[in-house]
């Protein structure tokens, strides 16, 4: 009767993270500014990385030229200026004049990466620009290495990453990397300092439920009464490491504190795998491709050179780029 009633209030948070779970991906927006001579390679490779797979995720390209300015009236950031982008990106030449344009982005408080090639073609950033954190150099010889490191600065410079993974599925194995972790300290600290018995199950537990559900939208899934169902049974695993846990920490005078630290980090990333997986298979399923990896690189970047050239040549200063289908009508 006990067990029936611990998975029946299992299944009642899930299904309460799940209500809330549902408004939980955002728009996310993006601003790419562009200096027109800047390295062609570098130019696709970017262009390729941000083809985003939701229709709420927006992409506008500026020539660097031009400067930085807002607009009322966007769809970036909710507050008093909604044009206002959730992250930049800057592809200069090593001869391109930006610090007025990092000033502006950083008087705003948006992250911004600096893309080259190689670190030496970055200029060097005023103190009081790079030491507000906002600002990253992100240099990349290849498109395999460039992208793992666009991947890691978007998993920890916005607040918005698991929008953003759900969108661009290049940063999706980064983000819940970064969401892990965060999780698993959560809990290791909750396991420590718990001091009524069985206090730490429910908070742990409601920090899993929001952790699978986070990992299963960085995948841009839609839930279904199978998804839960799989989400409960890996949730519910959860029960089991933590209740021996408590056991085996009743059992060591002095230590079991850390004993149940240990095991809520270490439980946590042991169902977070498991969780990724399972997320990974399904979205392979319904796109045929792996789900965290780009195919539009190689060949398809070269069909789509032309276009992402022309977008920073063209008399029209700002091009936005909804989806992938509007951007194949261009």
């Amino acid at each position: 009767m006990a067990k029936r009633n611990s998975l029946g209030k299992l299944a009642t948070s899930v299904l309460q993270e799940f209500r809330g779970s549902l408004s939980s991906l955002e728009p996310t927006y993006t601003h790419i500014y562009v200096d027109s001579l800047a390295s062609e390679e570098v130019i696709l490779a970017v262009h390729s990385y941000f083809m985003p797979e939701r229709t709420d995720a927006t992409v506008r390209v500026s020539k660097l030229a031009d400067g930085v300015s807002f607009v009322s009236g966007g769809i970036g950031r909710t507050g008093k200026n909604a044009a206002i982008p959730d992250i930049a990106v800057i592809i200069p030449t090593p001869t391109s004049q930006y610090e007025d344009a990092l000033t502006m982005l950083v008087s705003h408080s948006i992250p911004c990466a600096v893309v080259v090639e190689s670190a030496v073609e970055a200029q060097q950033i005023a103190d009081t620009l790079y030491n507000t954190g906002l600002i990253s150099i992100i240099a990349g010889t290849t498109e395999e290495v460039l992208f793992d490191r666009l991947s890691s600065w978007i998993a920890t410079a916005t607040e918005k990453s698991v929008s953003f993974a759900a969108a661009y599925p290049l940063c999706r194995t980064h983000v819940v990397k970064q969401i892990t972790a965060a999780c698993a300290k959560e809990n290791a600290a909750i396991g420590a300092v718990a001091i009524v018995p069985g206090s730490d199950m429910p908070l742990m537990t409601a920090r899993q439920i929001r952790l699978a559900l986070d990992i299963t939208a960085a995948y841009n899934i839609n839930m279904s009464v199978e998804t839960i169902a799989e989400l409960l049974g890996v949730v519910g695993a959860g029960f089991g490491y933590r209740t021996v846990a408590r056991t085996v920490a009743g059992t060591v005078p002095g230590f079991g504190w850390a004993l149940k630290a240990g095991m809520g980090y270490a439980g946590t990333h042991t169902t977070a795998r498991v969780i990724h997986a399972y997320a990974r298979k399904i979205a392979e399923k319904r796109d045929g491709v792996a789900a965290d990896s780009s195919t539009k690189t190689g060949a398809s970047s070269a069909s789509t050179g032309a276009s992402a050239k022309a977008d920073t040549n063209s008399q029209s200063n700002t091009v936005e780029i909804a989806t992938t289908q509007s951007l194949a009508k261009r």
